[in-house]
């Protein structure tokens, strides 16, 4: 019979759920609590559109291409950052993703409808739900092409739900620990490469750290559009750092 005492460390805990995450044989949504009433769904996107976004990101990297660059527009400390255009598959593999997430995480949408008055009433009639009547709008898409020590500061989006996509990740999580600095510390708490989420309890606020790293090419996130989070830079790899990153608006 072993004595070791079980690490209940929280750190510890996120990161060996994040490293079981992937791969994954067949697209699953795996939610993952950050509070009482929100989180995020994580899923392997289907291989056909992982391809689809490919070709995209391959034009986007050929010199030749006119590319619309969207910097302007984002905060990340990253020099290629362009405008893509969703086909009609991604769009609607998106809304999709938004409603299950409605379904595992309600709070967000049933809130925000709730404030929402029907107009030309002016009587207390009660009126029906509108949260089955609500229709996800995926407004906007685009590519970042992170390089070695280019970083993504703290930031929201916009919007109702926000994603990303790892669609290349060059490194792995080991060789991000061992090269880049922190080398003495303990994994949980060195974060080169990796990707953060900050909540708040109380007077508090807490980090959560996803080791993302090869085994997560062609996993998407989604998570309310209000949840801070952050991309560190890497350090063992001269290649892109590839996402693909969008905002999901409601429509009624």
């Amino acid at each position: 019979m072993s004595n070791e005492v079980p690490n209940t460390d929280p750190r510890s805990i996120q990161y060996n759920f994040f490293n079981n995450i992937p791969p994954s044989p067949l697209p699953s949504v795996t939610p993952f609590p950050l509070g009482d009433n929100y989180g995020v769904v994580f899923e392997r996107i289907p291989q056909k559109l992982y391809n689809e976004l490919d070709l995209q990101i391959k034009s986007v990297l050929n010199p030749q291409t006119t590319n619309i660059k969207v910097n302007d527009n984002l905060i990340g400390h990253i020099e290629k950052e362009f405008d893509l255009n969703p086909s009609l598959e991604i769009s609607n593999y998106i809304k999709n993703l938004s409603e299950q997430y409605s379904t595992i995480f309600p709070y967000e949408v049933t809130s925000l409808v709730n404030k929402i008055t029907p107009i030309g009433k002016k009587d207390n009639t009660p009126q029906p739900p509108l949260v089955n009547k609500v229709e996800y709008d995926l407004s906007s898409l685009w590519v970042n092409l992170q390089e070695k020590y280019e970083y993504n500061p703290l930031h929201h989006h916009a919007g109702l739900y926000s994603f990303v996509i790892w669609h290349y990740i060059p490194y792995q999580m080991l060789d991000e620990l061992q090269i880049g600095p922190g080398k003495t510390i303990p994994k949980e708490k060195n974060h080169n490469g990796k990707f953060q989420f900050f909540t708040q309890n109380g007077g508090s606020i807490n980090s959560t750290d996803m080791p993302i790293d090869k085994k997560w090419n062609g996993m998407i996130g989604l998570f309310p559009s209000w949840l801070k989070h952050q991309v560190n830079p890497f350090f063992s790899s001269d290649e892109y750092r590839i996402t693909v990153a969008g905002n999901v608006f409601l429509k009624i």
